[in-house]
């Protein structure tokens, strides 16, 4: 009797161990099947905003925040984005001014339900503080603007539009 309850007790534990009867609980990411891109303007206290005093530094700041439910790759030379200023039809500052970069094709990812930020301190960069070339905001309406690096549009070709930002300085 008591071999029969052992043999009975372990085909009961090996049926149980079955890989088919053993369920996982694997949580399903709450997504929005969208890509969220969000360029703004920022003070120095991270307030968005478009019309600075002439002594702040501006914030350029580009959010990806992939809610899709595929990772997405992207290839790029140099930089992803080059951040740009625009005073009177004319390019004023960039976030690559006096920056070396190696023009490398490197690729990147974005998965699924994570996000990047793209930041710049405007108007001048670390290469352009290096060589005492500082840039300084004189009152006018400038416009901000985004150039992408990448090739055959960005994040598995999915082609994102990035709309320019008016902004004013006054004194």
């Amino acid at each position: 009797m008591k071999l029969l309850i052992f043999i009975l007790s372990s085909i009961l534990v090996f049926n149980s161990c079955n890989k088919d009867n053993v369920s996982i609980n694997v949580p399903i990411k709450n997504l929005e099947n969208k890509l969220i891109v969000n360029f703004q303007l920022l003070d120095s206290t991270n307030l968005s905003k478009t019309i600075f005093n002439k002594s702040e530094e501006v914030l350029f700041e580009l959010y990806l925040g992939n809610q899709l439910y595929q990772d997405l790759s992207y290839s790029y030379t140099g930089f992803p984005f080059i951040f740009e200023i625009i005073h009177n039809d004319s390019i004023y500052a960039t976030s690559i001014d006096y920056e070396a970069m190696e023009l490398i094709e490197r690729t990147d990812s974005l998965k699924s339900g994570n996000e990047k930020y793209f930041r710049w301190f405007a108007p001048n960069t670390f290469g352009r503080i290096q060589n005492s070339a500082e840039l300084e905001f004189i009152p006018g309406l400038y416009k901000a603007r985004i150039q992408r690096q990448s090739r055959l549009g960005y994040l598995n070709e999915i082609p994102i539009e990035i709309k320019s930002i008016g902004f004013e300085i006054i004194e």
